[in-house]
């Protein structure tokens, strides 16, 4: 007939330009990984540009849902679920070595959700990791005592888009495990010399032939002085 694609061919056809959008976003964001500008436009026009209510239609397919609202144990109520309204225009450098970004996103609840976005780097073992803590709190749940307790992990939502750029849900009120250990060290050696410094002069001094570039043996430089 002389008419267009029918209507599953046509929602098929939007769904692929949507993903091959999504990829050259995520390029983006790799090939910008390491980049200092704190502006969205920088990395993702497109996301920077983005607003719902300028997409025509209300159809579900032109809307960007949020992450993390599957659970699996029941059928998804797809019309409960946020979705983003608009993104804030600036970003938020992290200091470690990928530069990863928090990005922070208007939600249709009224709510604002902030996500890491890093690049360079194949999220989805960090995605099997938290599933598998989920299933363990089901598991928790399960049990009187557990439960009575209140024993459970927090979780949180992982969303790779391909195997070297994803989403991570950014945990307020959290600290890199790195500045825990740093902080107990501190306080340990509070008074004396700064425990960093004392790790390098004790490499120095047992490994004085070893480069710059050598995995230090911690077994021998962090024994503690008798």
């Amino acid at each position: 007939s002389g008419g267009g694609p029918p209507t599953l061919q046509r929602e098929l056809n939007r769904v692929g330009m949507g993903w091959r959008k999504l990829e050259e976003v995520s390029q983006v964001w790799v090939k910008g990984n390491k980049q200092r500008s704190t502006r969205l436009e920088s990395y993702s026009p497109l996301l920077a540009k983005y607003h719902r209510a300028d997409e025509a239609g209300g159809d579900p397919l032109e809307a960007l849902e949020l992450p993390g609202q599957y659970d699996g144990d029941a059928p998804p109520l797809v019309d409960q679920h946020a979705a983003a309204d608009s993104f804030d225009a600036e970003l938020l450098v992290m200091a470690s070595l990928r530069k990863p970004k928090r990005l922070t996103v208007y939600c249709s609840d009224q709510r604002e959700r902030r996500y890491l976005i890093k690049g360079g780097e194949d999220l989805r073992q960090d995605q099997r990791i938290q599933q598998i803590f989920a299933v363990v709190n089901t598991v928790l749940a399960a049990d009187g005592q557990c439960a009575t307790r209140g024993l459970a992990m927090r979780t949180y939502s992982v969303l790779p888009l391909n195997e070297r750029v994803g989403f991570i849900e950014w945990m307020d009120g959290t600290q890199p495990l790195g500045k825990l250990i740093e902080k107990v060290a501190r306080v340990k050696h509070r008074g004396g010399q700064d425990p960093i410094s004392m790790a390098a002069t004790k490499f120095a001094a047992a490994y004085p032939s070893a480069s710059k570039g050598q995995l230090p043996r911690w077994a021998s430089c962090s024994r503690r002085d008798a």
